[in-house]
């Protein structure tokens, strides 16, 4: 896999092309990817949307976000441990500022891929989203 082509800091639509980039920014692009998809209106919509319905009495209701939040941290971490302790087997071909760049930019590929695996779900899962319709089905006269 060419890990340089595939986790490099290009936009397609590149705001700072023509222009001169800040010095002392400090985030790569992809860490800044993370940052777009957690402040977008669809992500804070899955605060309202149930992951888990507990069984428990004393339990509270987990939402999407709190389950992609977790998602995401676990991501991030198998990225670090993936990036940092396996280095050696992923990075080896690649020149010293590459291979640094990509050790960063893995953990902040894989926590913004979980951060955004539930958008665009329906409520309650697939099977929730069936009975919905069944009910519908049921009880709605066209």
């Amino acid at each position: 896999m060419e890990w340089v082509k595939l986790l490099n800091e290009n936009r397609r639509k590149d705001k700072h092309k023509n222009k001169i980039k800040n010095n002392y920014e400090t985030r790569y692009e992809l860490e800044r990817d993370y940052d777009r998809i957690l402040f977008c209106a669809p992500t804070r919509r899955l605060a309202d949307k149930t992951q888990v319905f507990p069984l428990e009495k004393n339990d509270s209701v987990r939402t999407r976000l709190t389950h992609s939040y977790e998602v995401s941290n676990l991501a991030r971490s198998i990225g670090t441990k993936l990036a940092y302790n396996n280095e050696i087997d992923i990075f080896n071909d690649y020149k010293k500022e590459e291979g640094d760049n990509l050790k960063r930019n893995l953990p902040a590929l894989l926590a913004a891929i979980g951060l955004a695996h539930d958008l665009g779900n329906p409520p309650f899962g697939h099977k929730g989203e069936k009975a919905m319709s069944l009910w519908f089905e049921k009880n709605i006269k066209k």
